[in-house]
């Protein structure tokens, strides 16, 4: 009985991480397709600012990975940014718009992390109020953003598992496993 206990448990370890994996990426998913509609309904840009990243991606390490839903305060060019929720009469409450994977963050995520993206200006990803992305050119990489969620568990295992969110230039966002 131990024995299968212990197989049972290894099992559902690496599920576990799996299904981390895919929550993450579901999560940073929606505030992307969030951030498009509210650009939208607001007629102001909104961004989903990056606020941190696993650059190494070391198996050993903790998990890392950050980011914040932002409304600017103009449809273009926008020089202030408000964390969602909106602040209404000087109340500031950011709790919506935060995400954070770290060890004691409010979506911490064991063994998992958000990638280093390519190259961000600003390190976010900007929607117009026409829903388009605002970024540059030159933060697209074969005409889209991508950004990367990682299960470290798997990669300590020997493993490659990771799942790509991308937004082409005209808004729309995807979401697929990355084939080793």
């Amino acid at each position: 009985m131990a024995i299968l206990v212990g197989i049972g448990w290894g099992l559902l370890q690496s599920r576990l991480s799996t299904f981390r994996m895919f929550r993450v990426a579901r999560m940073l998913h929606a505030d992307l397709v969030t951030a498009r509609a509210l650009a939208l309904d607001t007629n102001r840009e909104v961004r989903v600012r990056f606020v941190s990243a696993d650059s190494a991606l070391d198996p050993e390490d903790q998990q890392h990975g950050a980011w914040d839903v932002q409304v600017g305060n103009r449809g273009s060019g926008s020089t202030q940014w408000d964390t969602l929720p909106v602040d209404v009469d000087g109340v500031v409450d950011v709790s919506q718009g935060e995400r954070s994977l770290e060890e004691g963050g409010a979506d911490e995520s064991p063994a998992i992390s958000l990638a280093q993206w390519p190259s961000l200006e600003d390190d976010a990803v900007v929607f117009t109020p026409r829903g388009w992305l605002g970024n540059r050119a030159g933060d697209l990489v074969d005409g889209e953003v991508v950004l990367e969620v990682v299960n470290k568990r798997a990669l300590a295992d020997g493993r490659d598992e990771r799942v790509r969110v991308t937004v082409v230039r005209s808004g729309l966002v995807g979401m697929q496993a990355v084939a080793p």
